[in-house]
């Protein structure tokens, strides 16, 4: 059987090493077209593979995974069977960058992060990171890793009836960092808080790189809270707090969100992974790899693109608890793609089984704000209710407070009446 399929992608059941793998399906060229695409299409079509793997020309499956928090489906490697060659439809997904000189193998070892699933098996990050970045979208797998975690331990959402506070939120995220994985570790081994751990992570790699074998390096991840995080001509100047800045040159890639135009005005959380800073050498370990963005407040972990949101945050929080009705307001992480397009809410405000979608957005002219973009039209079908809050450059910050806080106290007094 191997040898009729062979130049043809087909879908298998799951098999050792050593066994004949049983065909389900051979792909058509379209369906093929499909897997290595992207958009609603290629998502129906790894849903309906989930559970088996693919094998391609080469001979190596790939399986399929799915990203709990998102519910999205990705390909990824199984562990032990081999690489896909350059003429494989399949080696572009794995290389992350199809212009780099350097191979998949290196770029996999230095940055190598993935989330188990609820499910047998794991869920693959979608690797999208190509080289020195300044600005990424919620596709960057280092953004994706840190968003599941938080997301898990449920630290983009507020609750009268949650307990918050850094120590409350710290331990929601160790505990949920059990289900995660960085280089094929468990990430509740080699997970960190603050800057002040630099010099324990590093030690506790080291003491420990001698259980990495294989293609992943010795990796862990920090967590911190800075004040501010300023670009300079050969890095990155890092204001941890008054009396203490840490220094990161260029040749370290730290991302931001797409939207974050400023981390200049803190907190900032900053998650760094720390490996070797060489490929000479294993012993010497350093930040390699970072990624930061707004935080509401210095005490909790919800992630936020700006100060417009931030602002936003604590004027809805200060609301909810003031109401006392038992609403929550919830950060979205993660993009949702409708009709081949990727839309997110920047809030959401629940009550009971009723919900609103707050978009902040930033107007060019006075007239923008009343056309309604393509994306907002799609947040319609998935929220029964979008409020806008829209700003332009002029826009004070004490009357973006007012404007935000009318809207946000209109919407709990409707959803209290509902």
């Amino acid at each position: 059987m191997r040898g009729s399929m062979r130049g043809s992608m087909r879908v298998v059941k799951k098999y050792a090493i050593k066994e004949e793998p049983l065909t389900i399906e051979k792909l058509s060229a379209d369906k093929t077209n499909l897997l290595t695409g992207k958009g609603g299409e290629t998502q129906l079509l790894l849903k309906s593979l989930y559970g088996n793997w693919v094998v391609c020309s080469c001979e190596v499956p790939v399986t399929i995974k799915r990203f709990i928090t998102s519910n999205t489906f990705f390909l990824a490697t199984v562990k032990g069977r081999g690489r896909h060659k350059s003429s494989c439809p399949l080696f572009k997904i794995f290389s992350e960058s199809s212009e780099s000189d350097e191979s998949p193998t290196k770029i996999a070892n230095s940055y190598s992060f993935s989330v188990s699933a609820n499910e047998a098996g794991g869920s693959k990050v979608s690797p999208s990171i190509t080289g020195v970045s300044e600005s990424v979208g919620k596709e960057d797998k280092l953004y994706t890793l840190v968003a599941s975690l938080f997301s898990e331990a449920n630290c983009g959402l507020f609750s009268s009836e949650q307990k918050s506070g850094f120590a409350d939120e710290r331990d929601r995220i160790i505990s949920a960092s059990r289900r995660f994985s960085i280089g094929g570790k468990s990430l509740f081994q080699y997970l960190h808080f603050g800057f002040g751990q630099l010099k324990n992570c590093k030690e506790d790699l080291n003491r420990k790189q001698h259980l990495w074998r294989g293609r992943n390096r010795p990796q862990a991840l920090v967590l911190a809270h800075v004040d501010t995080i300023l670009e300079e001509e050969h890095g990155w100047q890092i204001k941890v707090k008054d009396g203490w800045d840490v220094f990161l040159p260029s040749t370290i890639t730290l991302t931001k969100l797409k939207g974050a135009y400023s981390l200049s005005k803190g907190p900032i959380l900053v998650a760094m992974i720390i490996s070797p800073v060489s490929d000479e050498n294993n012993d010497e370990f350093g930040v390699t790899r970072c990624f930061a963005a707004p935080v509401v407040n210095g005490q909790g972990f919800m992630v936020v693109s700006s100060d417009r949101e931030r602002t936003f945050a604590k004027i809805a929080i200060k609301c909810i608890l003031e109401k006392k009705m038992g609403a929550k307001l919830k950060k979205p992480l993660f993009s949702i793609e409708i009709e081949g397009e990727k839309v997110i809410a920047d809030f959401l405000v629940k009550h009971g089984n009723l919900e609103t979608a707050f978009m902040i957005e930033k107007s060019e002219t006075a007239l923008s704000e009343y056309e309604t973009p393509p994306n907002i039209k799609k947040l319609f079908s998935l929220y029964p209710s979008v409020e806008r809050i829209n700003y332009t450059s002029n826009t004070s910050n004490a009357d973006f407070f007012c404007r935000s806080k009318a809207i946000i106290e209109k919407v709990l007094d409707e959803l209290c009446l509902k």
